[in-house]
């Protein structure tokens, strides 16, 4: 690219005249690991060993909120010296959603990592319910949930609700232990 000479105001007789370029390299813009369309900064004409100044955007969130896809660095030189393309790394992560399927109390709500097992959990598991009542927690449902029963871990493959199901227990004695039964005392 042009950038300047050292041309006379006017010239009377034979002269040199002298040019000043820079080198240019075009930086081309990509990504890898995202799930959801993500626009990249646009190609650009940087000057050998100065930097690229493309900003890859982060977060970028579906439409209904609950997938999204998050930058985590890329492979840029500290300078350019030769036509580049820099490509960003996202990880796709997905949003859990947790129902207490109406008794306890559930947790673990939140963005996943797509390859991490979300860890949605509720207590107490076991819930007292009407007199001779009681819930029992047995694991959760949800769509494309993989239910790990013996210890209440779950595949997320999408963003989903993960809702606790319960079992009732009819308490055999009426929910009346034996320290509640009546007593008979002859006199």
């Amino acid at each position: 690219m042009y950038v300047s000479d050292d041309r006379p105001s006017s010239i009377t007789g034979p002269t040199t005249v002298t040019a000043t370029y820079q080198t240019q390299y075009l930086v081309h813009y990509a990504v890898t690991g995202n799930t959801l369309p993500i626009t990249v900064p646009a190609d650009e004409w940087v000057v050998s060993g100065q930097s690229a100044t493309g900003v890859f955007p982060s977060p970028v969130v579906s439409g209904d909120g609950k997938t999204r896809t998050c930058y985590v660095s890329d492979d840029r030189p500290g300078t350019i010296t030769n036509p580049t393309t820099i490509t960003a790394t996202y990880q796709t992560q997905y949003y859990l959603t947790v129902d207490n399927g109406g008794h306890a109390t559930a947790g673990g709500a939140g963005w996943y990592n797509a390859a991490r097992r979300p860890m949605p959990r509720t207590t107490p598991l076991t819930v007292p319910g009407a007199t001779g009542v009681q819930y029992v927690f047995t694991g959760w449902t949800g769509r494309r949930i993989r239910v790990r029963l013996a210890v209440g871990r779950h595949h997320d493959e999408r963003s989903k609700t993960a809702t606790a199901t319960w079992k009732t227990q009819l308490l055999p004695d009426g929910g009346f232990g034996p320290r509640h039964r009546w007593r008979c005392r002859l006199v």
